[in-house]
């Protein structure tokens, strides 16, 4: 999914062409049952009217059975409908927010990494959950209209056959409602925009008191009692905001009903003249007291809808700027359309700024890295060590510069992931088996995939699990087993390994190791297939003497280059923080010697 394709994708006009095509059939049910939706009112009211008017006139029973049975049916049907639409409802709502969600997955995937990483979209993005229920919605506020449009205008037929300026009252009073309805829809949404701030804030507070990653902290360093204190606050901040809304909204509310009822009680006065100077009969009388509220129901219902239509295209517009905020031309990766990497990545003049950020996280980084090298990158934390690897990978783009692949810049990322396989820093935890940890394709070679999870040294705890490699992992499902960060880190190990790329990378591979599992890991780091590029990015600089080239990062920039022996005999950045870390170690010895 490129990004150009995307933005196509959301413009209304595709977006509801698409839709009918998926769920015609179930729009077709839709608009048939809104029809009789709408036909209902005026055919109770009618046929009330003619049962009462044959009854009071002293008509014969023949006669009366007939509209008796319509009255029943009608009556019936309007009671009965909402149990025989629901199934339809449900399954036409469930299809609309499925398409819908299918189109926001679409920006994310179609926007940049740095970008979705940013606390901008990820502001924007948490309240994407309302944008998706109010847009998913728009397909059944238009068949409201329908049916609506269709009962106003069979009740208005029955009005005006008794008199044409009821209708006219009636809409007059209706009228300032409409008004009602649409400022207050306003008010609402923006209500709802600072109760998802404080949302967001509550949730955070109430996962750190009730998941595991925070309670432990939150008991031995005693701050549980403060943090539920501030989710206590923010729960009370929302429950005041809702109240004062609801409270200014029911006071203003009052003054746009007042026309309602005043139009209503007209229409009643005007009805009771007539049965008083003899116009008019009770079956006209009963049956219009039902038409007069069901015509005001249905206006009000219309109008409200109407007024909805404006937080519908609202949410729409917050999608579409997420959309054209953030998205970049950005493709996923095509398996027959890999461009495979046979000489070198080079890093041409490449400065890198996060979005919304004004200082350069990389500037003027100028590098060589040649297939069939081991290197190893160096710097402090914060120096821009994972940058340069997303850069590097093609998740992130340059701000200036060029990262060329065999002398050539690669518009599309996508096509060129297919050569890397990475230990990320902050590796990703499925909530499968280890199978599924490994290859969630499911491509499924079980034997390889039983072989990378032994080298990992995975299977020295996965055996003593109830199912093995079969165990399901994290919290999510029933039974599942939560690992130390050490075995998620060997399983994320036997997912890189799993893959047969030409670039491995490990950022910082080893931090939640333990020594004998580090030293293995190196081992099976070292036994990679011979002529493969190796990048590794560790704070534990000994594996660097193994490495072809080091280079060090620092403050953004490459502050130098070279092998081991050449950095150590230049007594520069690299040297001064091995010898530090050996000075360290060294120290721990004789300590440990002297004790």
């Amino acid at each position: 999914m490129t990004g150009d394709k995307a933005l196509k994708d959301i413009e209304m006009g595709r977006w509801i062409g698409g839709f009918i095509k998926k769920v015609w059939f179930l729009l077709f049910l839709k608009i048939f049952f809104s029809a009789l939706e709408g036909i209902a009112p005026y055919t109770v009211s009618k046929s009330l009217m003619l049962v009462i008017e044959r009854i009071t006139t002293g008509g014969r029973s023949e006669d009366i059975l007939p509209y008796a049975l319509l009255f029943t049916g009608a009556v019936f049907y309007q009671r009965a409908q909402m149990n025989l639409k629901m199934p339809l409802d449900t399954l036409f709502s469930a299809r609309s927010r499925e398409y819908v969600e299918q189109k926001c997955c679409q920006i994310v995937r179609a926007t940049s990494l740095e970008r979705v990483e940013s606390a901008e979209f990820q502001e924007q993005y948490s309240h994407i959950d309302r944008y998706i229920k109010e847009v998913s919605e728009v397909w059944n506020k238009i068949l409201l209209v329908f049916s609506s449009v269709v009962q106003l205008v069979s009740l208005t037929v029955l009005l005006a056959a008794e008199g044409w300026y009821y209708a006219v009252i009636l809409l007059a009073g209706v009228l300032p409602l409409w008004r009602w309805f649409g400022i207050s829809n306003l008010s609402r949404e923006d209500m709802q925009r600072e109760v998802q701030v404080l949302r967001n804030k509550t949730n955070y507070y109430y996962s750190m008191l009730t998941s595991g990653d925070y309670m432990k902290e939150c008991r031995v360093f005693g701050y549980g009692e403060e943090i539920r204190q501030r989710w206590g606050d923010g729960e009370a901040g929302i429950q005041k905001l809702n109240w004062q809304f609801r409270l200014q909204a029911f006071c203003r509310e009052m003054k746009y009903r007042l026309p309602f009822y005043g139009a209503f009680a007209a229409c009643v006065s005007l009805l009771i003249g007539m049965i008083v100077t003899g116009r008019t009969g009770v079956g006209i009388f009963v049956g219009l007291l039902a038409v007069f509220r069901s015509y005001q129901a249905v206006l009000c219902d219309m109008f409200f809808t109407f007024s909805e239509f404006r937080g519908i295209r609202r949410g729409y517009l917050e999608i579409k700027k997420l959309r054209t905020q953030f998205i970049m031309d950005y493709a996923e990766p095509v398996e027959d359309n890999t461009f495979l990497i046979r000489k070198s990545i080079e890093f041409k003049n490449v400065w890198f700024r996060y979005p919304n950020k004004d200082n350069y996280a990389l500037s003027d980084v100028n590098c060589i890295i040649r297939m069939g090298e081991t290197v190893f990158i160096a710097g402090m934390n914060g120096a821009g060590k994972s940058t340069f690897i997303k850069l590097l990978t093609g998740l992130y783009r340059p701000t200036k510069g060029e990262v060329l692949y065999d002398g050539a810049e690669k518009t599309s990322s996508g096509s060129i992931y297919g050569n890397f396989a990475v230990l990320f820093q902050d590796f990703a935890k499925f909530p499968f088996d280890f199978y599924g940890n490994v290859d969630i394709l499911r491509s499924f070679d079980e034997e390889k995939t039983e072989d990378v999870l032994e080298r990992a040294g995975v299977t020295e705890f996965a055996d003593e699990l109830p199912d093995g490699l079969r165990t399901r992992l994290g919290t999510l499902s029933k039974g599942g087993v939560n690992l130390s960060e050490g075995q998620w880190q060997r399983v994320a190990f036997a997912r890189a390994l799993y893959r047969d790329s030409s670039i491995y990378i490990f950022d910082e591979p080893a931090s939640a190791l333990d020594p004998l599992a580090e030293e293995r890991m190196y081992e099976l780091y070292d036994n990679l297939p011979e002529g493969v590029t190796k990048v590794i990015i560790s704070h534990r600089l000994g594996y660097a003497r193994k490495a072809d080239r080091i280079i060090v990062i620092d403050n953004g920039g490459i502050a130098e280059e070279g092998t081991f022996a050449e950095l150590y005999s230049r007594r520069g950045a690299f040297y001064d923080m091995f010898s530090l870390q050996q000075g360290l170690y060294a120290t721990q010895n004789s300590e440990v010697k002297g004790g």
